[in-house]
């Protein structure tokens, strides 16, 4: 059992996903049903073997090629603040992928809050 309690799961050929491997069945999973999601910036690591964009929406396109992928995980505002709605959505669909979270993320200036930081100019450049 790893942290939390989870046990390992090994996956064994390459039309096994992380669930099909553990049991789960996943086309009955309830209102839970067990879904895989990975971080957008993980599509950065071997650029060689993608010809497809290195930008937001062809990352997504190369996370649609990785079997038993679910979600997508987004930084906001580091991918999301030149792509509209519509474009992202768009890109999920054809990627066959759905979001599984957007995460805030931040310039290291507002650590101690933006509205909120000690600092007046930096309250001022939040705004």
């Amino acid at each position: 059992a790893g942290r939390g309690g989870a046990a390992s799961v090994v996956v064994e050929s390459p039309t096994e996903t992380p669930a099909t491997a553990s049991g789960v069945d996943t086309e009955d999973a309830g209102p839970c049903p067990m879904k895989f999601a990975s971080r957008l910036n993980s599509m950065k690591d071997r650029p060689d073997l993608w010809d497809g964009g290195t930008d937001v929406m062809g990352m997504v396109a190369r996370q649609g090629t990785i079997q038993g992928l679910d979600l997508v995980d987004f930084n906001y505002p580091q991918h999301l603040d030149k792509c509209g709605v519509a474009e992202v959505r768009t890109a999920l669909s054809d990627a066959g992928l759905g979001a599984g979270a957007i995460c805030m993320r931040y310039p290291k200036a507002f650590r101690l809050g933006a509205f909120t930081n000690p600092d007046p100019q930096l309250r001022r450049e939040a705004e």
